[in-house]
């Protein structure tokens, strides 16, 4: 029993590790960059390639993909970029990453 204990206890410290500040898409700087494919890019200057990487553990993969897009939506905002196209989407393992390709294009 005390074995079990001290397990729950270390997931619950674990979980309260995983918690972020950054900003869901849709509110804050994010919502200012929109995500598009290749094709609406093409009259579009090339801002910079953004990857972001968020290690949320075994138990939490399915939001740590998620924060990592929005830390990758978050950074083309403040290069002052309108689109990104991903190029690169990984939800394997305890680390997740995303990839987008930034640019800033006409209103």
């Amino acid at each position: 029993m005390k074995g079990l204990c001290l397990f729950l206890g270390s997931v619950l410290v674990a979980a309260s590790c995983t918690s972020s500040t950054a900003p869901v898409a849709g509110q804050g700087p994010t919502s200012q960059v929109r995500v598009t494919d290749a094709t609406r890019v093409a009259d579009c200057q090339f801002v910079n390639s953004i990857t972001e990487s968020y290690h949320s553990g075994l138990l939490f993969a399915g939001t740590g993909l998620k924060q990592a897009q929005n830390e990758v939506l978050v950074e083309a905002g403040r290069q002052g970029a309108t689109d990104v196209v991903w190029n690169s989407l990984n939800s394997g393992g305890v680390v997740q990453s995303a990839t987008a390709s930034a640019y800033r294009c006409p209103s």
